[in-house]
This record gives structure tokens, sequence and C-alpha cells, in this order.
């Protein structure tokens, strides 16, 4: 891995290479976007914004020159992710503070959900539309229906939830893009600290609290959706849980390192959040929540003594 990171850092060429051929993977495999977009971090937080943008914009050439070669039409997927992440980078890199940089990353994507209701005040039918037209083209294909039949997919309760999931796709949406967003950030921040101080990220990170004004909004969105049964106030809730399973997982890492099987520790965390990703972030969300009041770690190192 710093093998990779030496590369990265060597000059604009190696950069180029590596965030542009990612990208390119990404298409067929889409989980290499992270890696393209963790480059990209690396690069503006060691080398600054000047060589952050100068690679952005040349590999966004590159990308909308070769899709268009290839496919005879313009490809814009990874250039609104590009984008975010140079700026994130830039924030973490100007304020040397992780709560700060989540806190802004957390107001952008309550801004953005804000402002895609305002746009589009129909996108909750557009959204339950689609579901639909999904659900009725799996019905008619024979492999698919099979596959549900033997899963014992109840076909009655899924329609019945179908209004519940499109009202609150877009929030859904949102904040699967700014856990994207932080993951990049994250691995960027990782490399750079391969270079520099490996441990330095990790004291940042399990020191992470998004602060008790977010938290307060989240209750509030709640509390809101629960007695106004107004879906944007769904969404901004879900928004806010989102970003706080983040600080719910910094306080597992900060727990489990201190104990002495933490690799078992960290191997369940993260085998339960691939096996029952919704479960256990609607978990990590309330441990977040209730960490801005209770603060778990200090209690637990006290404990510990």
């Amino acid at each position: 891995m710093r093998s990779l990171v030496r590369y990265i850092l060597t000059g604009r060429f190696q950069a180029i290479t590596v965030v542009f051929g990612l990208a390119v993977l990404s298409y067929p495999f889409p989980f290499l976007l992270i890696f393209s977009g963790g480059a990209l971090a690396l690069i503006t937080l060691q080398l600054g914004l000047k060589q952050g943008v100068s690679v952005l914009v040349i590999c966004v050439l590159l990308i909308v020159a070769s899709t268009f070669l290839v496919f005879g039409k313009i490809s814009i997927g990874p250039l609104i992710t590009w984008f975010s992440i140079v700026i994130l980078a830039l924030v973490y890199r100007n304020t040397r503070s992780l709560n700060l940089t989540l806190q802004a990353l957390t107001m952008f994507g309550l801004v953005v959900t804000v402002l895609i209701a305002i746009m589009i005040p129909d996108m909750q039918m557009q959204w339950l539309n689609h579901l639909q037209n999904l659900f009725e083209a799996a019905a008619k294909n024979p492999s698919l229906q099979t596959m549900l039949e033997n899963a014992k997919f109840d076909t009655e309760k899924a329609q019945q939830l179908m209004p519940i999931v499109a009202a609150v796709m877009t929030g859904g949406l949102v904040s699967l893009y700014l856990l994207i967003l932080a993951v990049m950030l994250f691995l960027g921040r990782w490399w750079q600290g391969l270079q520099d101080n490996i441990l330095a990220f990790r004291a940042e990170f399990t020191a992470l609290r998004l602060g008790k004004v977010l938290a307060g909004l989240a209750i509030l969105f709640l509390i809101g959706g629960l007695v106004l049964k107004y879906a944007i106030l769904w969404q901004l809730a879900i928004v806010c849980l989102s970003m706080f399973s983040i600080q719910g997982i910094a306080i597992a890492h900060a727990m489990l390192g201190q104990l002495s099987s933490s690799m078992l520790g960290f191997v369940a965390l993260y085998g339960l959040l691939l096996m029952a990703a919704p479960q256990m972030l609607m978990a990590l969300s309330v441990l977040g929540l209730l960490d801005v009041w209770i603060n778990f770690r200090v209690r637990f190192a006290k404990a510990k003594t």
C-alpha cells in the first residue's frame, strides 16, 4: 500500500494514471470509484488545492473524451464525486479537524435534500412510479419470479411498503452519497498517514464527535417526522442519522482498540455491517447520538482503569 501511495505522489502523470485508471475500471466494478476518489483526496490533502484541481481537470477531460469515443456519449459518472471529494479534502486540509469536516458534509447533505424537494416537488411520486415499474418488470421475468418465490418473497407486503420507501428514497440516496464521500476522505487520510504518521488518523477518527447541534437537529427531524408525517423530515433525519453512524463506528473503534482481542471485535463489527447493514447502521446511529451526551469513550476508559 505504501508503494501505491508513493507512486501516486511521485508526479502528476502517476496521479492521473491512478485516478483515471481506477475510474475507468469502476464502470464494470463500481466499488473501485472509492479508491479513485481516495487517491484524489490524498493528492489534495498532501499536495494542496492546485495539484488536486489540476489532476481533477485532466481526469475530467480524459473521462469525457474516452466515454464519448467508446460509447458515443459523454458520461459524467465519476465527475460529481471527484468535484465533491476535492472540496471535502480541501475543507479538511484547511480546518485540520475531522469533526468540522464531517459537520460540513452533513450540512451539505441536508441542503441538497431540501433543494431536491423544492426543485422537484413530485419526487416522491416519481420514485413510486419507478419502483412500481421495476416490480412489474421483475414480475414478468420468469427467472426472477421463480427466485422471488423460492425466497418466499411477500409481493403484497412489498407493494404496501413501496409508498414508504418512495417517501424516504431521496434521503437514503443522499445519505449513501455522503457515506461514500466520507469513506473516500478516510481512505485518502489513511494513505497520507502511511507517509507521515500512521497513528495520527486513528487518533482523529476515534475521537470523532459531530456535536450537540447536529444531534439536536436529528432528534427534531425524527420527532417532526413522527408527528407531522412529512416525508422531507424523514429524509433529513436519515441524512443526520447516517452521519452519526460514522460516530458510532468511531466509538466502536475506540473501545475495541483497548481490548486484548481487538481483531476479533473488528471482524465481528464489519462482518455484521456486511450481513445486516440496515440494522447495524441504525444501531450505530443511535450509539453515536447517545454518545453526544453520555460520552461512552470516556466512561469506558474510566471503567477499564
